[in-house]
């Protein structure tokens, strides 16, 4: 059944990377991911939930790999490098997951959805922190935490649409320099 699940999801990241949310039908999905279409409305009620699920899968996966790479023995710095290339690599290994993410969240689905609110509260927290302890500009955490996301997803950009070749000294300046924007 984790197969099937997996397969939906898989053929889904692929088919709306193609054809967008409105273009990719439950019948084609089906087809694409070698289930009967009554398989897919096992596991989802609708388009909708099945696209939701889908970006909830994506999320789990990316807050899992980043509170397993976490360590608080670390500098806010090194933390701070770390989380953001723990993000740019993860969708580097996953490619198709940056343009489904951004079709997601220039969606009507991303406002009412509950998992937003539970990433943005991971990283807001994680600003916090170092505001708190004094280290970045006591500015709104959640401002913070698009400033950095944006970055990453900048360098994403460059990277898997424009194939610009970053090295990873390219990646330490980029960071160095939001470093540099948010420290006192």
């Amino acid at each position: 059944m984790v197969e099937k699940k997996q397969a939906i999801f898989d053929s889904a990241l692929e088919l709306i990377n193609e054809c967008g949310f409105h273009g990719t039908s439950m019948s084609q999905l089906a087809k694409h991911a070698n289930v009967a279409a009554g398989t897919i409305y096992h596991y989802f009620e609708s388009k909708e939930a099945m696209i939701c699920a889908l970006h909830t899968n994506i999320v789990d996966q990316l807050l899992e790999t980043l509170t397993s790479t976490d360590d608080k023995n670390l500098s806010f710095r090194l933390r701070f490098e770390k989380r953001w290339k723990c993000i740019f690599h993860f969708h580097i290994d996953r490619p198709q997951t940056l343009r489904f993410y951004e079709q997601f969240v220039n969606s009507p689905f991303y406002f009412n959805y509950p998992k937003r609110k539970e990433i943005q509260l991971y990283f807001s927290t994680f600003f916090q922190e170092g505001i708190d302890e004094g280290i970045i500009i006591n500015k709104n955490p959640e401002m913070i935490s698009g400033l950095f996301f944006g970055s990453v997803i900048s360098a994403l950009k460059m990277r898997l649409y424009r194939k610009v070749e970053l090295t990873e000294e390219d990646l330490n300046d980029i960071i160095g320099m939001q470093w540099k924007g948010m420290t006192l």
